[in-house]
């Protein structure tokens, strides 16, 4: 007997919930959370430099997860949120 494994999911309603909008990027502090992935760090770069160009933001700190396959510690995560109004993570390739 053959066994097909679907590792697809359903979303079930009010699984996710979504981080307020700031109500303007002048002076925001942004974060950046590199995942590891070749690449992402000039993605990250790219994005904070139009960012800073375009909307006056200003960003604070940038970070690298120590793992790509895995989440970002919470030491981490708790750095980004005592510093950050907003985090971008990038995922490169």
């Amino acid at each position: 007997m053959i066994k097909i494994w679907d590792p697809s999911v359903t979303m079930q309603p009010g699984e996710l919930t979504f981080a307020k909008r700031l109500p303007d990027l002048r002076k925001a502090r942004l974060g950046l959370l590199d995942n590891g992935k070749r690449n992402s760090n000039h993605l990250l770069k790219f994005l904070s430099q139009r960012l800073e160009e375009a909307d006056g933001v200003v960003t604070t700190i940038s970070l690298m997860k120590p793992s790509i396959s895995a989440t970002a510690p919470e030491s981490q995560i708790e750095e980004l949120s005592k510093v950050c109004d907003f985090v971008i993570t990038g995922v490169g390739d």
